[in-house]
């Protein structure tokens, strides 16, 4: 290709593709193997693929570490929502009260009004169905991960 572009006085690029497409340039012809031929060319396929074998059952030990590793980080997380998620009733009826008092001063709601106000919030931000969702997916992961494997 440099030969070429040199003589024609501007480079000039053939892909793999454009050789392929000239007619009768490039011609493939079934080959017959000897047995010598044969046993070599399978002996080097199966050793190539044991030796890819190994190496995706390594990588995909590594992964599945890294997939326990983040499934454990979401187990603690979900173990501190959950006791956040204990208080947030008394949580929400304080931040609730401290900001009508902000709002109101001078018209005060009644107990009976504030915990209404109270239990719909709580309602409202209830988080049970989500983490239960969760919990779910954890353990289906989980699962999966500890099924036996299969040998190749």
């Amino acid at each position: 290709m440099e030969k070429l572009s040199e003589k024609m006085g501007k480079e000039t690029n053939i892909s793999f593709d454009n050789l392929f497409a000239i007619p009768h340039l490039v011609e493939i012809k079934r080959k017959n193997f000897s047995n010598e031929e044969v046993v070599f060319l399978e002996r080097s396929f199966k050793s190539t693929l044991d030796e890819l074998i190994k190496i995706r059952k390594t990588e995909g030990k590594n992964i599945e570490k890294q997939i326990r590793r983040h499934l454990n980080n979401i187990r603690k997380f979900m173990r501190r929502m959950e006791k956040l998620t204990n208080n947030q009733p008394v949580f929400i009826r304080k931040k609730l009260c401290q900001r009508l008092k902000e709002l109101n001063e001078e018209n005060p709601l009644s107990e009976e009004k504030l915990m209404e106000e109270t239990a719909y919030l709580a309602q409202k931000y209830d988080l049970d169905e989500e983490m239960g969702r969760l919990k779910s997916h954890l353990t289906a992961y989980l699962k999966l991960l500890s099924a036996k494997k299969k040998n190749l």
